[in-house]
């Protein structure tokens, strides 16, 4: 009796393994199905991350040189405007004005070279040293014009 009770026992404990085998083997395969589900989420993540970086890539690039091209537009601008300036300066023999633009656009700051208003300012900046010397030369014939020998030397 003793050993009926083990085997009705045994079996007993058999059939719930094989419930439990096949429960776990039905949650396993669930799993390995979400499993999949998720790769091929993160594989099309993955994918789309790469084409949004790229993107970015280039809309970084664009926009650095757009930012250049406006940098360039502003200091050809700020050129044609200083020209102008040194033009009406020297016009009216305010040397000194036009010192200081010629010299704020060519001396301290990064100028536009190879540009026409570039060498236009250059050209402008070299006659202007013309007067100047000029100023200082007529100023020191005349032995009494100390203040205006004095400005024409600061100009130098």
């Amino acid at each position: 009796a003793h050993l009926l009770g083990l085997v009705s026992q045994q079996r007993d404990l058999e059939a719930a393994v094989r419930r439990l085998a096949e429960s776990t083997q039905e949650d396993f395969e669930d799993t390995q199905v979400q499993a999949e589900r998720l790769r091929r989420k993160v594989d099309h993540t993955s994918v789309f991350a790469r084409t949004l970086s790229k993107k970015i890539r280039q809309l970084d690039d664009a926009q650095s040189r757009v930012q250049d091209s406006l940098a360039r537009v502003d200091s050809v601008l700020d050129l044609k405007v200083t020209i102008d300036a040194v033009q009406m300066a020297m016009e009216q023999g305010d040397l000194a004005t036009a010192c200081q633009h010629t010299h704020r656009v060519l001396h301290q700051q990064q100028p536009v070279q190879n540009d026409v208003s570039y060498d236009i300012l250059v050209d402008l900046e070299n006659k202007l040293k013309g007067r100047v010397d000029a100023e200082l030369r007529a100023a020191e014939e005349r032995e009494g014009d100390l203040d205006r020998a004095m400005q024409a030397a600061k100009l130098k």
